[in-house]
């Protein structure tokens, strides 16, 4: 994703409802492997994604739109915080979440 935000995600079978992590290093970031995997960009944000295969099942051209429509969400939400230069205004758990809450509030 860029910007001193990583969003790794995928689908498993080993569980039953979508899982979310974060990591937050405000400070100095994380080493986190681009997308061509050259080099590692500083990572001030790390927000996982990882969702039931049997509730994101992939059709037939490879795809589900469910799965995609999951993905969509977190990344809009993650470009908010990339276009308001946030990613290293977040020092706690609680900046994180307090900014999560107002964002579903005014976005839905």
């Amino acid at each position: 994703m860029g910007g001193g935000i990583a969003f790794p995600h995928g689908r498993i079978n080993l569980i039953k409802t979508p899982l979310v992590a974060v990591g937050l290093s405000p400070k100095k970031g994380i080493p986190f492997p681009s997308k061509s995997g050259s080099r590692k960009i500083s990572t001030y944000l790390i927000f996982m994604l990882l969702l039931p295969s049997s509730d994101y099942p992939v059709n037939i051209a490879g795809k589900s739109k469910q799965y995609i429509n999951a993905i969509s969400s977190v990344a809009k939400f993650l470009r908010t915080i990339k276009s308001k230069k946030l990613v290293k205004s977040f020092k706690s758990e609680p900046d994180f979440l307090n900014f999560v809450e107002k964002y579903l509030e005014e976005n839905g």
